[in-house]
């Protein structure tokens, strides 16, 4: 494996919204003492709802990820979801049932230690907040 220098990396399943990337980032640097993050982006528009991707693009995804994990020796993984609905509970209560499964069929791909399921908030005003709602693994 690949490691540049000492610094940590993490790898990050998300949409391509720069808003949502940017809590993403700080959430894993801030909770995982990421100093790298690498966004894998989903192609479908829908952040974190890796099961709904047909074959083909779920190959890509985990492809983007192995570079990540050979190339970079990233560890952590994290699935983010995001909602600009007002109701922001309800929001992340209608999120969590894909976020669990996609987090399952990262981990299920056994290429990395831990797999987060993260959950960004969007409410009009411009303090958005990333939030864990599940992992595959208990933190240590």
């Amino acid at each position: 494996m690949a490691v540049q220098g000492s610094k940590k990396h993490c790898t990050v399943f998300s949409c391509r919204n720069g808003r949502v990337q940017e809590e993403a980032r700080k959430w894993c640097a801030e909770e995982l003492h990421a100093d790298v993050v690498h966004f894998v982006e989903l192609g479908n528009g829908c952040s974190g709802i890796l099961n709904e991707q047909d074959s083909r693009e779920r190959a890509r995804l985990v492809s983007a990820a192995r570079v990540s994990v050979t190339k970079h020796g990233s560890t952590d993984a994290v699935v983010v979801c995001h909602s600009d609905e007002k109701d922001i509970v309800a929001a992340r209560k209608k999120h969590t049932k894909h976020m669990q499964q996609s987090v399952r069929l990262v981990a299920g791909q056994k290429i990395f230690s831990r797999v987060f399921g993260v959950f960004v908030s969007m409410p009009e005003n411009p303090k958005w907040k990333a939030v864990e709602v599940c992992s595959s693994k208990p933190r240590s």
